[in-house]
C-alpha cells in the first residue's frame, strides 16, 4: 500500500481527536469540581460536542466540497490544537462549553477529511484498507486514549491534558504540510455545490461521501450512548450510597 506511513499519521490525528471527545466520561468529576458545576451540567461538554461535528461539521464539509483537501484538513487541525489551548485556560463553564463546539465542528471536519484524504493517497483497490486503519485510530481512541488521558489527568491535571494532546496533534499537522500533495476535486467529477451534495446523497450516487457521513454519525451516536450509559452507572451508584 503506498504512503502507508502517512495514513498511519491520520490515524494518529483522528486517535488524538477521538481521545479529546471521548476523555470527558472519564475526566468528568475533575471537571465539574474545577468549573463549580454538577456532572449533568459538566455531561453537556460531550453533548456540544457530538451535536456541533453532526449538525455543522457535514454543513461546512459539503459548502467546502471543492477546497483542497490539504488545506482544509491544515486549518481544522490547527484549529483543534488552538482550541485545546484554550481548553487550558478556559475561565468558566460557559466559555468552555463554546469550546468544545469549536472541538466538535473542527474535529469531526478533520476526521472525515482524514479518511477523504487518505483514500486518494492510496490504490484504489487499497481504500477500504485505509479507511480502516483510520478508524482504528478512532477506535484506539476509546480502548487505549481515554484510560491513558485519565490517568494522566489523575497525576497533572485535567487541563494539562488538553494542553498535551494540541502539542502531540502538531505532528500529524507538520506531516500533512510536508508529506500529502494539494487534492482536489477529480478531473472527471465536476465541482459539487450544496445542493448537489444534498441531491447525491439522497440519491446515494455520491457513495464515498455519503459512506464518510454514515461512518462519522455511527461515531457521534456512539459518543452520545456512551455518555448517557456513564451517567446512568454514576447515578445509579450514587443512589445506592444514599
Amino acid at each position: 500500500m503506498k504512503n502507508k506511513l502517512i495514513i498511519y499519521v491520520l490515524a494518529l490525528a483522528v486517535f488524538l481527536i477521538g481521545t479529546i471527545e471521548y476523555i470527558i466520561t472519564g475526566i468528568i468529576e475533575m471537571i465539574s469540581m474545577d468549573l463549580g458545576v454538577t456532572t449533568s451540567e459538566a455531561g453537556l461538554l460531550v453533548t456540544v460536542f457530538a451535536l456541533s461535528a453532526a449538525i455543522v461539521a457535514p454543513i461546512l464539509i459539503a459548502l467546502t466540497i471543492n477546497v483542497d483537501r490539504k488545506k482544509l484538513l491544515m486549518v481544522t487541525l490547527s484549529v483543534f490544537i488552538a482550541s485545546n489551548g484554550l481548553m487550558f485556560i478556559s475561565p468558566s463553564y460557559e466559555t468552555t462549553l463554546w469550546i468544545r463546539i469549536i472541538q466538535g465542528v473542527s474535529g469531526g471536519i478533520a476526521t472525515v477529511v482524514a479518511m477523504a484524504v487518505a483514500t486518494r493517497l492510496v490504490e484504489k483497490e487499497r481504500r477500504g484498507r485505509a479507511i480502516g486503519i483510520i478508524l482504528m485510530g478512532l477506535s484506539s481512541s476509546l480502548v487505549l486514549g481515554v484510560p491513558i488521558g485519565t490517568f494522566f489527568s489523575e497525576m497533572f491535571g485535567w487541563r494539562v491534558l488538553f494542553i498535551l494532546i494540541g502539542l502531540l496533534t502538531i505532528v500529524p499537522l507538520l506531516i500533512v504540510y510536508n508529506k500529502i500533495p494539494a487534492i482536489q476535486e477529480e478531473e472527471e467529477e465536476e465541482a459539487v455545490t450544496l445542493r448537489m451534495q444534498f441531491l447525491h446523497f439522497k440519491r446515494f450516487k455520491n457513495s464515498d461521501c455519503f459512506g464518510y457521513y454514515f461512518i462519522l454519525y455511527r461515531w457521534l451516536l456512539y459518543t452520545l450512548y456512551l455518555y448517557y450509559a456513564f451517567l446512568a452507572s454514576h447515578l445509579h451508584s450514587f443512589d445506592n450510597r444514599n
